[in-house]
């Protein structure tokens, strides 16, 4: 039977833009102080909500699923797809929406989002949106308008103590908690009434969803159901619940009222300014249709199969580190020592698509070892002129040549297949 293994991991910022930044802030420093953040800043805790057969989602999935101990999943490689999913669970949530985002961008598709989130909180639903603080400089009116919202809790990880205004003043206000504030949460999860969640690789903006004719990122999400879904919500609640998650209100300061702030996060949000998506296709390029027509019925197709899920854990942004990826190399919990165990158990094929592709000598001699026992070994990545990293580029060839002499069928992806004008990439 084949495996999914659903992994999110925390890493250091974006290093092709840390060395500009760093000494930005450096310069920066030497007209501002350093700042910490103050102790004992945390919200109430909480827990995710199970899935219950009291709520639409909650039947639709128990009607699909074949075996309490399997979980069900669809890809979503399309990005109207993918978008389309998600603003329909959250219309159709009833119970509870548990959000995990890196980055939402104060976009079209960013603003839309959240909207959804809010008319969902306006129905009932308890809403428990959790984001990185690292691209929220100049968003303090929007987020706290949308947290003025009743049923509403939004919590930022691992914040910045000052200098919300600016990336460059963040970092230079925070030069002494340096090794803290560049380690982010990348992870990305949805989920719906504990029934059904969205997890993969997508941030929440124009460019995730080919919503912009400049450069879009192409990835895959997955919609899964099923016996999954407690540890997804366990993976949710343990970052929800950490000391380096603080609610958005200690750490931005307003004069309005609530009822203030929640008009300015309307007139921020209007439809003129934030339309919604065009529906996507009758089809994707799986010959699945939009979701909603499904729930209509009642039933979802659904791919099951036994699954695991990993996250690293938040108290890594603090933890001892290893030379690459700040996580131990030998760290049971961690997503890197799973990754490289799933991998050793492969039995006749491994599909990998990663746009940031650093093996280190310790996945290369994972590549060997399953290259010996004849698994075919398969990865795509992007190539140099569709990466956004080019440092991270410059990383993974030097391993390149390693993964080709092992047999590893290798792709690059091109950044632009299509339409000159529209550049692509993982």
């Amino acid at each position: 039977m084949q495996r999914l293994v659903i992994y999110a991991r925390s890493w250091p910022a974006e290093s092709s833009r840390w060395a500009a930044i760093l000494w930005l802030c450096l310069a920066a420093a030497l007209g501002t102080g350093c700042a910490v953040l103050p102790e004992g800043i945390v919200g109430p805790r909480s827990k995710a909500m199970p899935a219950s057969s009291t709520t639409t989602l909650g039947r639709v999935a128990q009607a699909a699923s074949p075996d309490r101990e399997l979980s069900g999943f669809r890809l979503m490689p399309g990005g109207d797809f993918a978008l389309d999913t998600r603003l329909e669970l959250a219309r159709r949530a009833e119970q509870s929406l548990d959000v995990q985002y890196y980055h939402i961008e104060n976009d079209e598709t960013g603003r839309f989002f959240l909207r959804a989130l809010r008319d969902a909180a306006h129905r009932g639903v308890r809403v428990r949106l959790l984001m990185d603080d690292l691209y929220t400089s100049g968003e303090d009116n929007l987020l706290l308008g949308l947290a003025a919202t009743p049923n509403l809790e939004l919590r930022l990880f691992n914040p910045f103590p000052a200098g919300r205004s600016s990336l460059v003043k963040r970092f230079a206000a925070s030069l002494l908690s340096f090794d803290r504030v560049q380690r982010r949460m990348h992870n990305k999860l949805f989920i719906a009434d504990g029934a059904m969640a969205v997890a993969g690789g997508r941030n929440i903006g124009n460019q995730y969803f080919r919503r912009t004719s400049g450069a879009n990122f192409l990835d895959v999400d997955t919609l899964v159901a099923g016996a999954l879904l407690p540890r997804l919500g366990q993976l949710f609640d343990q970052y929800w619940n950490s000391e380096f998650v603080v609610p958005v209100e200690a750490l931005m300061t307003s004069d309005a009222t609530p009822t203030e702030r929640r008009a300015e996060f309307e007139r921020l949000t209007a439809p003129d300014t934030t339309p919604a998506p065009l529906p996507p296709a009758p089809n994707d390029l799986l010959g699945y249709g939009p979701v909603v027509t499904e729930l209509n019925s009642g039933k979802i197709g659904l791919v099951w199969a036994r699954a695991e899920a990993y996250a690293d854990s938040p108290g890594r942004v603090v933890g001892k580190t290893s030379s690459y990826g700040g996580v131990p190399l030998l760290d049971v919990d961690s997503v890197r020592y799973n990754v490289r165990e799933e991998i050793r158990r492969a039995r006749s094929e491994v599909s990998i698509t990663s746009p940031y592709l650093i093996p280190g000598q310790g996945g290369i001699e994972v590549f060997e070892e399953v290259r010996g026992r004849g698994v075919k070994l398969s990865i795509l990545t992007n190539s140099l002129a569709a990466t956004d990293e080019p440092l991270v580029h410059t990383s993974y060839r030097r391993y390149r040549p390693a993964m080709l002499r092992l047999g590893v069928d290798l792709y690059e992806l091109s950044s632009a297949r299509t339409r000159a004008s529209v550049r692509l990439g993982l």
